[in-house]
């Protein structure tokens, strides 16, 4: 729902209290899982009946790849990991198979024991509420390791808001260290704001030359910001690509919600 113009308003950046020391992605290929089960079915069934929405029976079969497969598929990616104090998995699109819990599955692999949860319903801007959450678990509880996966997975056994579903199925991992290189991470939200609002915040956010010259230029074009079908990982994906040093600006605003996401990375990227 698109939202009336309004004023500019400020936007809080939060600062992450451990630091980024590395981002991976993977895209997954034609996946093994699926929702045959006549359970399972008749469980989406009800469940898109309860939320109006059609129930895409043409997938129902079809194999696919679930958040665990994904996860497993992220910590193989990573660098050796020590004991993870916490895990936090966003996505703005259901799991292939509800009966296994992506939490569940990675509180029992990953080392350690950490805390783990997840964050769904909040569109595209899921990754910027997973991250601001954990940067609160970690102030609170003064831990020392944390890994945030964003998620996107394509059989959708529904439809959902936004559109069509992903392109593909893929995942990104943030790992969050008290060691290692020191680049810092920022994250701030801001709900009900219209898009005309938009480049008035993204101005006053960033006080780097380099940096406020970037957000200034962009952009608030629905159609670009499909990001070539990648509704959560899309945006993630360059800071996967690009050495975790260097300074970055990640935006993203969810139309569907009327929500702003804004994460500032590197700590020459200073933020006001």
């Amino acid at each position: 729902m698109r939202r009336a113009p309004g004023p500019a308003r400020p936007i809080r950046l939060t600062e992450i209290p451990l630091r980024v020391r590395a981002v991976v992605r993977r895209e997954f290929g034609r996946g093994t899982g699926h929702v045959g089960d006549p359970a399972v079915v008749r469980y989406f069934r009800d469940l898109a009946e309860s939320r109006a929405v059609p129930a895409r029976a043409d997938v129902l079969t079809r194999p696919g790849n679930t958040f665990a497969t994904m996860a497993a598929g992220l910590i193989e990616a990573l660098p050796a990991l020590g004991p993870v104090d916490l895990a936090v998995v966003a996505h703005a699109t259901p799991d292939l198979d509800p009966r296994l819990s992506v939490a569940t599955f990675l509180a029992e692999v990953l080392p350690g024991d950490p805390f783990v949860f997840a964050v769904s319903d909040h569109g595209t801007t899921a990754a910027f509420t997973a991250l601001r959450l954990a940067g609160e678990h970690i102030r609170r509880h003064s831990l020392r390791r944390a890994v945030v996966m964003i998620m996107d997975q394509s059989t959708l056994p529904y439809e959902v808001p936004g559109g069509a579903p992903a392109a593909g199925d893929a995942a990104v991992a943030i790992l969050l260290e008290d060691t290692g290189p020191a680049v810092s991470l920022r994250v701030g939200l801001v709900p009900d704001t219209s898009p005309a609002a938009v480049p008035g915040i993204l101005r006053t956010a960033v006080s780097n030359p380099d940096i406020a010259a970037m957000v200034t230029a962009w952009e608030l074009d629905p159609v670009a910001r499909s990001r070539g079908g990648w509704p959560c990982t899309g945006i993630w994906t360059a800071l996967a690509e690009s050495p975790v040093a260097e300074p970055a600006v990640l935006v993203e605003y969810d139309d569907n919600r009327g929500e702003l996401g804004l994460c500032v990375v590197g700590d020459k990227a200073e933020a006001s």
